[in-house]
Parts: C-alpha cells; sequence; structure tokens
C-alpha cells in the first residue's frame, strides 16, 4: 500500500510542472496596477521635484545687496618668493569705494600676525621695528584688506615671500 495523500474535492496534488507555470503566470501579471502604488509613486515624483525647485531657488538666491561682493586685490610689491633683502615696502592695486586698507603680515602659515597696518593709501612704508621683526630664512605671508567706510571687508589680496 501506498502513502499518496488522499485525494478528494479539496486537495489537489500540484506537479512541478504546475508549480512552474503558475509561478510564471504570477512573474507574467502586470506589476503597479493598484491605486495605492500609483499615489505612492506620485508622492515619491513630486518630492522630489518639490526638492529640485527649493535648491534651485536657494541657489539662484541673489546675494544680499547690502553687503557688496568681495574683489581680489592684485599684489604688487614684494614679489611672491625668495628676496634677498628684507622687504620694507608693501603696495597694491586700489579698488574705488575702499576708505581703508589693512595690511597683516605672519610666518607663513603661522596662526599669528607679526604686522597689522592701517592705511587710506594702496602702499605702506614698514617702520625699523616692523622690519626687524622679518628674520632671514623666515616664509611669511601678507595679506590685504579693502574696507568700505561702512566697515566692509570689500577686497582682499594674497602673496608670500621668503628671505
Amino acid at each position: 500500500m501506498s502513502q499518496d495523500p488522499p485525494k478528494g474535492p479539496d486537495t489537489e496534488v500540484e506537479s512541478t510542472v504546475d508549480r512552474f507555470e503558475h509561478e510564471i503566470e504570477e512573474l507574467e501579471q502586470p506589476l503597479g496596477l493598484s491605486a495605492r502604488q500609483w499615489i505612492v509613486g506620485v508622492a515619491v515624483m513630486a518630492g522630489i521635484v518639490g526638492a529640485f525647485l527649493l535648491g534651485s531657488y536657494l541657489q539662484a538666491k541673489k546675494a544680499d545687496a547690502s553687503r557688496p561682493a568681495i574683489l581680489v586685490i592684485e599684489t604688487i610689491s614684494p614679489r611672491s618668493g625668495l628676496l634677498y633683502e628684507k622687504p620694507t615696502r608693501f603696495q597694491w592695486d586700489s579698488i574705488s569705494r575702499t576708505s581703508q586698507y589693512v595690511l597683516s603680515i605672519r610666518e607663513y602659515q603661522g596662526d599669528r600676525d607679526l604686522i597689522i597696518r592701517e592705511t587710506p593709501t594702496s602702499t605702506i612704508e614698514l617702520t625699523e621695528d616692523e622690519v626687524g621683526r622679518l628674520a632671514k630664512g623666515g616664509r611669511y605671508q601678507w595679506k590685504v584688506l579693502a574696507r568700505s567706510s561702512d566697515g566692509w571687508t570689500i577686497g582682499e589680496g594674497n602673496s608670500s615671500f621668503s628671505l
């Protein structure tokens, strides 16, 4: 006597071929036809489009008109590179609407200024004391900031030199 499962109206034995055909039929059914899937898809797309539009708006937002753009100041003297004598004169191109220039000199990649001076012109002559702070064999960087009459920084120039 064999141990075959009982066959009746509610029990039907499915062969591997039948199972394979049912799986193929399930795979061939179209996806995404339910209303819930459509709503979720539309919501996701709306979110992506909204994020894109918001990002575009924020990026295109104009700069604050009360704060002027910072211009590049061309440094003239001392020239960048190795100098054979300690520089005494610092000069840069002037820019319009500047009421004050601020010159700062520090050791290359240092964290504190050795010299800070303000002037209304585009040239500064260092004092003997200031020149004495620059040592032979040292590397220095200098920066000039242009300030408007309102105190805004409207220009900046950088250079470096070695002695």
